[in-house]
């Protein structure tokens, strides 16, 4: 986060992936792409 309190959408990505990789496996999908495309 910045000092201001708002959250950095690629660093935010970044901390995600491990999470979006363990629902990718059990059939889940994002209703939307990150900046990442995953």
């Amino acid at each position: 986060m910045t000092k201001d309190g708002h959250a950095v959408p690629l660093v935010d990505d970044l901390a995600a992936i491990p999470l979006s990789l363990r629902a990718h496996e059990r059939g889940y999908s994002r209703l939307q792409p990150n900046l990442l495309g995953t």
